[in-house]
């Protein structure tokens, strides 16, 4: 098998959606999951020892949000993609995604459908919010 093109962490308080991507992700030749944290804290932790290409970071959990783990971990490696994915569908939350470094914002309902749009505008140096389209 080849080497995966992407090495991605998901990051996420819901066991079910980190299940779900990683049921997802298991068909797909071009996405490794090298890790996965409950919050923004174990995260941070995370990245001290793997070094993804993207993360799938969760808005709203405990202990410490997206947007405070993203703002943390883009100055530890600014190299890493985060795509937020979150069930806020509210254009203020995914303004301030992109104010503070994500490469992305979607919607979990639409995930599915919008994932490899965002892999795709990523990867060409662009961002994907369509919640601010």
């Amino acid at each position: 098998m080849k080497n995966p093109k992407y090495k991605v962490v998901l990051v996420d308080d819901n066991n079910d959606f980190k299940e779900a991507i990683k049921a997802n992700f298991s068909f797909r030749h071009d996405i490794e999951v090298i890790g996965e944290a409950f919050d923004g804290i174990q995260f941070l932790d995370l990245l001290k020892t793997c070094a993804p290409d993207i993360v799938l970071m969760d808005i709203n959990m405990p202990n410490m949000d997206g947007i405070v783990a993203t703002k943390k971990g883009l100055i530890e490696d600014r190299s890493i993609k985060i795509i937020g994915v979150t069930m806020a569908d509210n254009t203020d939350i995914h303004l301030d995604m992109l104010h503070f470094g994500f490469a992305g914002g979607i919607l979990k309902n639409q995930f599915t459908d919008q994932f490899d749009k965002a892999l795709e505008a990523i990867s060409q140096g662009e961002v994907y919010f369509p919640l601010l389209n």
